[in-house]
């Protein structure tokens, strides 16, 4: 036997020379050609300038919203470091301290916290995680003063309260707990003077001015305004002349200009502007030089420019811009040197731009630009070198870039970007001086919103780079094995999404049919194996949504019946295979029908209908294969939604048992694990909680996890050998934790407290793998052999509190073995493939399909053969179909496959592997059953498998063996054929096929043989 195993050993040696080498992933084939286009633009936004670079937040189609930086140069333009950015608010509140750019950043990780960057990937990071995790401190008001950056955020023991930070995490802290109780101070208007900085706080209901040192102690109220609980509302705080100016409400004074040294005699009402209790209402206060400007009503001359040197005497009207009592209402006030521009209103020529030098015979109207009443409304004044940029409107031209020189005959259109009436701003209007030029947002209408460069002239302003550039996918999905090929749908760019099938070659992919011809889609799928072929729901006009077959080729795709005649669909899903009945549900406007088929038209019939209204009843769910029947959750429109069964027959059709007589217990997640159904369901008693039968009524038993009628809500139900593995709300935090049972009190615990929240639970070689956080990561790849003690995380791809998996990443099982595929990022690539063997060191990046932090985001795994089929984005030609060789991650397989042929009795030899065939496994082999008695036998070997058919109804799985090892069946007709693999590195990535062929003189092949079925085998470690 040992010469016998040593020579099998060497049969594997030397088929490892034949083969070629380990593979790496590839684009199966760019199904959708269609040249790159353009979505609505990057919407680039937030500008901030600093350390010679400008940092915006700008979006493109595969990474999402990204920070980004330019030097004002296209080449020069990249994302800083890729981010998880939550939508809505991503990166704003840039300042510039100690040659550093902080910001305030919200990810789907660690929430709204303080960022800091130096303009590279590596200097780019959280501060501080104020409240870990995503949980988030929401910090807000971010300022730059001489010592320190000060910040209002929010720690859910405080408040929003006032916060400090010298750029690290030990240094970030709360100043003080100004209000002293659960409700916030929310500091806000932050100004410095003379190195102390001054905000606007609520203690109780009253808001006044207070300052701070950035200690506790030198932190305190400055002065009451209003007495008692009422407040001043301090507003556009603003340094000037040595003072601080500000606006204030007082009840007999109305919202005025006050000023304030920082004690309680030097702060005072600089100027009743408005004398009285009326409001003068000054804002904003923009600083220009040595004055401050802004837009008041005195009572007389309507809302118009006023200025102010911190002095009474020095707070003086500009100009009347509108004589009389109207109001010019003074708007966009910007500096621009020692002059300020900003828009006015007249009734001859509406809201228009204005320049003014502090004097009344320096203010001035700089055109007209929408002749006569209409408004150009001038918007974001920004001076870059000798001019000024604006936006502004026009009937001819829409919304567009202009620029003056701060005179009537300097002021002109740049450019009409978007031709027309359109405007080039029809949403981000950001603009930034930067390298003696201008940059900005806009769209020409071809591009959608991009970044822009100008120095002033038509030929000088150009788009700088175009970001979101969008390749075309054909976004495969729903991929499923059939034989050595896979079908998937996935739309050409030309005919629409319909099923296409590949055999992992470009040439071996193709559309099998168009199911609705032209450009409109069937939408094909799921695809579901029944009886070797895959039944799916697909549409097209002349029936509707409906039942389609195929066996893998075009001639063999077609409509399998139409169950409801017409174009009006039955929309079939929920297909569930139980033995020899494929089931599935169909469903109508107000009803749905549970159908079985026995792969025919005519042995296809409806076994039951239920009523489908709003708020009461739904379509039968949850279909499950257990004890030889169909198990399922439905709604009679009597008991309510409670669980069913079915043996195939109208008749054994049936309520299984009504947990809540009157109501529903709604059950949810049927999942099979050892001898018993689970499931999770209501009851008035005990809440939601996990429920388990083993078929009987009398063998159903509510296991109540958490006593008494609060439930656990259990989820994510998963049988792991023959033990059921859910997560459970249990604690009492509202957070779910992974739980096992064997249906059975005692045999129901929690597995582990570590893991908070798992996710997509995988079994795999005996493991569960999952996603799931705990207090030192965010989510990140965990696994458990079903111990407090097994269960650990693999690793943390993103250290810290970044996620390295996103809630929806899937997990796949790959192979016959302990490995697994699942998509993650590190945050340095993206989210990329990777691949864990349920070990730390084994859990590894496998390709970073989309450049640097370009994710491919892959997704929607199914192996076929000894091949990982896949769809991810490359950034060039957007989700495409991808394809992996199982021995790129050295994973094993064995597996049997095709059927056998007879022989004596009509007993069919049946092959097995008989454990794994990974390196080192010396007893790896073979078991034969149901061969004839003490027979002599042979192994074919070799190194492709396929279908060569025989006489007597017989194939041949190995159509050319290489090598033949010859054995014999016992007494029972059973025989163990030994394939020891040697710990050899050559033999990783060795694929085999193997057949058992009998001597057998009752054999269908010519009197002579029987077959076995094949077992494909696949070297892993």
């Amino acid at each position: 036997m040992r010469t016998a195993s040593c020579r099998r050993a060497r049969t594997l040696l030397v088929l490892a020379c034949t083969l070629a080498p380990l593979g790496a992933q590839v684009l199966v084939k760019d199904i959708n050609t269609r040249p790159p286009v353009r979505d609505q633009g990057s919407f680039p936004a937030r500008f901030f300038g600093a350390l010679g670079r400008t940092f915006f937040q700008g979006m493109d189609h595969s990474r999402g919203t990204q920070l980004w930086s330019t030097d004002g140069t296209a080449a020069g333009t990249a994302i800083v470091r890729g981010m998880d950015f939550m939508e809505g608010m991503q990166a704003q509140n840039f300042v510039l301290w100690n040659g550093v750019v902080y910001f305030l950043a919200n990810t789907a990780s660690s929430g709204q916290e303080l960022w800091r960057t130096d303009g590279t990937p590596a200097g780019t990071y959280m501060v501080h995680d104020i409240v870990p995790g995503p949980g988030t401190a929401s910090p807000r008001h971010l300022f730059a003063a001489s010592g320190m950056l000060l910040f209002a955020a929010t720690d859910p023991n405080t408040g929003e309260e006032l916060w400090r930070s010298d750029g690290t995490a030990a240094g970030t802290v709360m100043v003080a707990d100004l209000d002293n109780s659960p409700a916030s101070s929310i500091p806000l208007g932050f100004a410095e003077l003379q190195g102390v900085v001054y905000f606007s706080a609520t203690k109780g209901s009253d808001r006044e001015l207070w300052r701070t040192d950035g200690t506790a102690a030198g932190t305190a109220r400055v002065a009451d305004l209003v007495p008692g609980a009422a407040g001043s509302y301090p507003g556009y705080l603003t340094a000037v002349g040595g003072v601080l100016l500000f606006t204030a409400t007082h009840p007999t004074l109305g919202t005025e200009l006050w000023r304030s040294d920082g004690s309680v005699v030097g702060t005072f009402v600089l100027k009743d502007i408005q004398p009285g209790a009326g409001s003068g209402a000054p804002f904003p206060l923009v600083r220009v030089q040595n004055h401050v400007y802004f837009a008041a009503d005195d009572g007389t001359h309507g809302r118009e420019l006023w200025r102010s040197d911190g002095t009474v005497a020095g707070t003086v009207l500009v100009a009347d811009a509108a004589p009389g009592a109207a109001s010019s209402d003074p708007k966009e006030i910007s500096a621009a040197g020692a002059n300020v521009l900003f828009s006015a209103t007249e009734v001859a020529t509406g809201r228009e731009p204005w320049v003014s030098g502090g004097t009344a015979a320096t203010t001035l109207r700089l055109g007209d630009l929408n002749a006569g009443p209409g408004d150009s409304t001038p918007e974001r004044f920004t001076p870059v070198g000798g001019l000024v940029f604006f936006q502004a409107a026009t009937p001819g031209s829409g919304r567009e870039l202009w620029c003056t020189d701060a005179s009537p005959a300097g002021t002109r259109l740049v450019l009409d970007i978007q031709a027309g009436a359109n405007g080039s701003f029809p949403l981000i209007k950001d603009m930034i001086a930067h390298g003696g030029a201008l940059l900005f947002a806009a769209d020409d209408g071809l591009h959608g919103s991009e970044l822009w460069r100008s120095d002033g002239t038509a030929a000088g302003t150009r788009m700088l780079v175009d970001i979101s550039l969008i390749a075309s996918g054909s976004a495969p999905q729903d991929i499923a094995a059939i034989g050595d090929r896979v079908v998937f749908r996935a739309s050409d760019g030309v005919t629409g999404t319909e099923p296409w099938v590949s055999d992992g070659t470009a040439a071996g992919t193709y559309q099998l049919v168009d199911v609705w011809p032209g450009e409109y889609s069937s939408f094909p799928g799921p695809f579901v194996h029944f009886q070797g072929r895959l039944f799916f729901a697909a549409n097209e006009p002349s029936t509707g949504v409906e039942l389609w077959v195929s066996d893998g080729s075009s001639a063999g795709t077609r409509l399998f019946a139409d169950l409801t005649a017409g174009v009006i669909s039955s929309s079939p899903a929920s297909m569930t295979v139980v033995r020899r009945q494929l089931f599935f549900v169909t469903s109508a406007t107000s009803s749905a029908s549970l159908y079985v088929t026995d792969g025919t038209p005519a042995g296809t019939s409806a076994l039951r209908t239920f009523p489908v209204q709003f708020l009461f009843g739904s379509p039968p769910g949850d279909l499950v294969a257990f004890a030889g029947a169909l198990w399922f959750r439905a709604d009679d429109g009597v008991t309510g939604a409670e669980p069913w069964r079915s043996d195939g027959t109208a008749a054994g059709t049936a309520l299984f048992l009504d947990l809540v007589p009157g109501a529903s217990s709604s059950p949810s997640g049927l999942c099979v694990a050892g001898q018993r159904l689970f499931w999770s369901a209501g009851h008035p008693q005990n809440g939601v909680e996990l429920w388990a039968t083993d078929g009987t009524t009398v063998g159903t038993v509510c296991l109540d996890l958490v006593a008494g009628g609060s439930g656990s809500f259990p989820k994510h139900l998963v049988e792991l050998g023959g033990v059921l593995y859910f997560t459970a709300l249990t604690g009492g935090n509202n957070v779910r934790e992974l739980w096992r049972s064997d249906g059975t009190a005692g045999g129901t615990y929690r597995v582990s407290a570590a893991a908070q929240d798992p996710l997509a639970l995988t079994k795999a070689g005996g493991r569960l793998f999952f996603s799931a956080t705990d207090a030192a990561a965010g989510r990140e790849p965990w696994t458990s052999d079903g111990t407090p003690a097994g269960t650990f995380r693999l690793r943390d791809l993103r250290p810290g509190s970044k996620d390295g998996m996103g809630v929806a990443a899937a997990i796949s099982a790959a192979g016959s073995g302990a490995r697994v595929l699942f998509a993650a990022a590190d945050g340095a690539t993206g989210t990329e493939l990777w691949t864990s063997d349920g070990t730390p060191q084994g859990t590894v990046l496998v390709a970073d399909i989309g450049p640097g932090v370009a994710p491919s985001t892959p997704a929607r795994f199914a192996r076929c053969g000894a091949r990982v089929f896949f769809a991810a984005d490359d950034y060039y030609r957007g989700m495409e179909l991808w394809a992996m060789p199982l021995a790129r991650i050295e994973a094993p397989l064995a597996e049997p496959y095709g059927s056998g042929c007879p022989g004596t009795g009509g007993r069919i030899p049946a092959s097995l592997p008989d454990g794994l065939p990974v390196l080192g496994n010396l007893g790896f082999g073979l078991l034969l059953r149901d061969a004839r008695p003490s027979a002599p036998l042979g192994l074919l070997f070799g190194a492709g498998g396929g279908t060569v058919p025989l006489a007597g109804g017989c194939s041949l799985l190995v159509p050319a063996p290489l090598l033949v090892v010859n054995g014999s069946s016992d007494a029972g007709g059973a025989a163990r054929l030994a394939l020891p693999v040697p710990n050899s590195p050559g033999l990783l990535g060795v694929e085999l096929f193997h057949q058992a062929v009998v001597l057998d003189p009752a054999g269908a092949y010519l009197a002579a043989l029987s077959f076995g079925n094949g077992v494909h085998m696949l070297v892993g470690r």
